[in-house]
């Protein structure tokens, strides 16, 4: 029986947004784009707890523009604010990867069993 696959576990943590933080996230860059989120949740792949959170914070309008995530640790909060590319892997049935490039982990439409041939391709 082939072993059963399980999804990436997303690490979660959350982290209210302050207000000089929100406004770096509006003013970092000159696209427009979405309200900033008043709290957000670590997007990346479950780490150890002395690691860096990255969540998105403000979604950008247009094709590639990336968005803004936000860096905090357990100890500190949200203390970096960027603009960064989108990750460019789309899986098998066309949908992109959520995080953004270079991203450590994997892309939470990832397994954590690897699949026979590649299923994932970089635009």
């Amino acid at each position: 029986m082939p072993a059963v696959s399980a999804p990436v576990r997303v690490c979660g943590a959350e982290t209210p947004i302050p207000p000089r933080v929100a406004e770096l996230a509006l003013s970092v860059v000159v696209w427009p784009g979405k309200e900033v989120e008043e709290v957000v949740s670590c997007a990346i792949e479950d780490h150890p707890d002395d690691e860096e959170h990255w969540a998105l914070v403000r979604e950008l309008d247009g094709p590639h523009t990336g968005a803004v995530w936000v860096v905090w640790t357990d100890r500190i909060p949200p203390y970096r604010v960027r603009q960064i590319p989108d990750c460019r892997v789309i899986n098998p049935e066309g949908q992109a990867c959520p995080l953004y490039e270079g991203h450590p982990g994997r892309c939470p439409f990832e397994s954590d069993t690897p699949p026979a041939t590649s299923g994932t391709t970089h635009l």
